[in-house]
């Protein structure tokens, strides 16, 4: 279904667009706040953010303008914002519940610098893969970024299970040589 198609069902039918929408972009948004914030929180909190960005995304729907942006990019937006700002927030809290001093609470979360760094590497490391051959980046985007286990990569792609797992091998040992100056 077209993004114009699915806006106009979620303005005349809310229920069944919404529907469609969560199926349709349920693992992005997941995969979007997992990786902000799976470190630090609890699977409760980040279900919670998934589920807080599609109401959040139907609060806002007067305002998407598909001129500006896919549906995609206003949901990618929410999951974002709503990931940092959950992260600030149990940053705040776990600040003036655990650490009396400053250095200690240093140590245990990372700096503006260190997500920069971390940005800098994530950015290398996605051209990186975007280099591997068509198979292979596909088997690295389905495992690592949606989460696929290796028998359903196998089936979609229609491989052995065996050929996926060696594939994902090789595939990581040319981005670690790769990544060797960066890490």
């Amino acid at each position: 279904m077209l993004d114009a198609e699915l806006l106009a069902l979620l303005k005349t039918k809310p229920n069944k667009g919404m529907a469609i929408l969560i199926e349709k972009y349920m693992r992005l948004v997941s995969a979007v706040i997992n990786g902000k914030i799976g470190s630090v929180c609890a699977r409760e909190d980040i279900e919670e953010a998934v589920s807080d960005t599609f109401v959040d995304f139907y609060r806002q729907i007067e305002t998407v303008d598909l001129k500006k942006g896919a549906l995609r990019s206003y949901l990618c937006s929410i999951a974002k914002n709503k990931a940092v700002n959950i992260y600030r927030k149990k940053c705040r809290d776990v600040m003036t519940a655990e650490y009396d001093d400053v250095e200690d609470f240093a140590l245990e979360f990372p700096s503006a610098a260190d997500e920069l760094v971390n940005a800098e590497i994530r950015k290398k490391l996605f051209d990186e893969i975007s280099k591997l051959n068509k198979t292979d980046r596909e088997i690295i985007f389905r495992k690592y970024y949606i989460g696929e286990p290796t028998k359903t990569i196998a089936e979609k792609m229609e491989l052995s299970v065996s050929a996926v797992d060696t594939r994902t091998h090789r595939a990581i040992q040319k981005l670690k040589e790769k990544m060797e100056d960066y890490l």
